[in-house]
Parts: C-alpha cells; structure tokens; sequence
C-alpha cells in the first residue's frame, strides 16, 4: 500500500521554463567566484565536474573547499522566488484530491528557500514534512544515505512510497530502495530505473488513480 508521495522540489513542482533554477545556478557561479575567488573561467567547467562526480555542485564545494553553509545557502538563495512563481491552483487542486497519501519534500535546496517555494506555489498546507540539505547533512541527491535516512524518520518502506523527480540520476537510489519511481519529463520514455514518465506534474493524478 502506498502511504507517501515524495516529491523533489526545484523544475518538479514548478517548470523549468520559470527560470528560478536558472537563476540559482548562476547565484552558484557568483559564489564561487565572489567568496572562494575562483577564476571565472574555470567555474562552468568546474561545476560541471563536481556534478558529475558527486551529484551536485554544492557537494562538491562542500568537499573541497571550507565554505560555511549558513553563508553559502543564504547567497544561493537570496533569491526573490515570487518573480518567478504564483500559485499554482490546479496543482493545489490535485494534491487535494491525493489526500489519502502523506506528502513530503525531498531537496538539495535549504529548508527556508523549500518554505518560500511553497508558499508562492499556494502549496504549503499540502506538505507536512520537509527533507532538505540540512536533513542530508549536506551530501545530497543522489548520494543513497539520506533516502535511507528519510524513510527511517517516516518509518516506512521504500516499497510504501512513490518518488517523483525531473531527474533519472536522483531517482535510481530510491529504486534501489523499492519505490515506485516517477520521472517528470515532457515527450520521453521511462528510461532504466524508472517506473513511469509524466508530462507535467498534475498528470500525477490520474497515474496514483491507475495503480
């Protein structure tokens, strides 16, 4: 029986063509080229390493080099998210009429961004739980701890949950686990590892009304 729905955050619950992640990523290069006075031209190229090898930038910033989080979530993050996002009434709709399943949130980003997302969505009331880069102990997806760690403080099974992401790579570990995975990915196949690909987000739905 499933009994939670755990929902990525950034380019899940809101599009990618909103241009909010665009922003972050760009705040990302400024950090590290304001704060840890990396050369400009070695950022891109650099994050893009760090992401290959251990999932996310912030990841990889956090193993080498000594970068205070609280300065680093705060910078990334200064961000005015209600220049990109309203709320989302059909959404709210939807997970209105999924109350019958627990929803949580499952992030890379910080617990107060996650809360500022979500209330300019309208979505606040819907998600009781917030796992975030703090609850990670800032290892993040898709490294497989904190999902193991996140269905100990939900004190389920993987086998209880669906999971749903933009991305394959963050979605494999909770496979592993036994849940049933959903990838949101406009026009694609379930790729491996992957359970089923949704257009957008509200098609959630009529999928959990299938099973």
């Amino acid at each position: 029986m499933i009994r939670y729905l755990i929902f990525d955050l950034d380019n899940t619950l809101y599009p990618r063509s909103t241009g909010l992640m665009k922003m972050i990523n760009q705040r990302i290069s400024q950090y590290m080229e304001l704060r840890l006075g990396i050369d400009p031209s070695l950022v891109e190229n650099l994050k893009a390493e760090y992401r290959k090898r251990y999932g996310t930038a912030t990841r990889g910033l956090s193993l080498n080099y000594d970068i205070n989080f609280k300065d680093y979530v705060g910078y990334v993050h200064d961000i005015e998210v209600e220049n990109y996002l309203t709320p989302n009434k059909c959404l709210e709709a939807v997970l209105s009429r999924l109350d019958d399943f627990g929803k949580v949130i499952f992030t890379n980003s910080s617990l107060g961004y996650a809360h500022r997302v979500l209330k300019a969505l309208g979505l606040e009331r819907h998600f009781h739980r917030i796992f975030d880069l703090n609850f990670m102990k800032f290892t993040s997806k898709p490294d497989p701890r904190p999902y193991r760690w996140m269905l100990e403080e939900l004190n389920v099974a993987g086998e209880e949950c669906v999971m749903i992401d933009d991305s394959v790579r963050n979605l494999l570990p909770g496979k592993e686990l036994g849940m049933i995975t959903v990838l949101l990915a406009p026009g694609s196949d379930p790729p491996e590892g992957v359970d089923y690909v949704i257009e957008e987000i509200t098609q959630l739905e009529g999928l959990m009304r299938s099973f």
